[in-house]
């Protein structure tokens, strides 16, 4: 089994891309399919905040913090949990 390719892209809705805004991004995967969130909350003790659009069984949790985006990266990393299979040959 390999790793589905994971990429940050910034919002394309004008609600959370504004120039105001640039620590806002969208987690895509291979196909472009929205997967999660990265981006930088106000007022919370650590800078970096991340949350999976899936829903995961416990003890895996569907958001968390970290003090840099990368920490947040490696833990959206961690936790995401699909992975990419070899399909079967007929």
């Amino acid at each position: 089994m390999t790793q589905v390719p994971l990429k940050l892209r910034r919002p394309r809705d004008d609600l959370r891309n504004h120039a105001g805004n640039p620590h806002d991004y969208d987690v895509v995967d291979g196909e472009g399919n929205i997967v999660g969130r990265i981006f930088k909350p106000g007022g919370h003790a650590r800078d970096w905040m991340w949350t999976l659009k899936a829903v995961v069984r416990p003890p895996l949790r569907n958001h968390g913090y970290a003090d840099t985006r990368e920490q947040t990266q490696a833990a959206f990393r961690a936790t995401w949990p699909h992975e990419s299979r070899p399909k079967r040959q007929r």
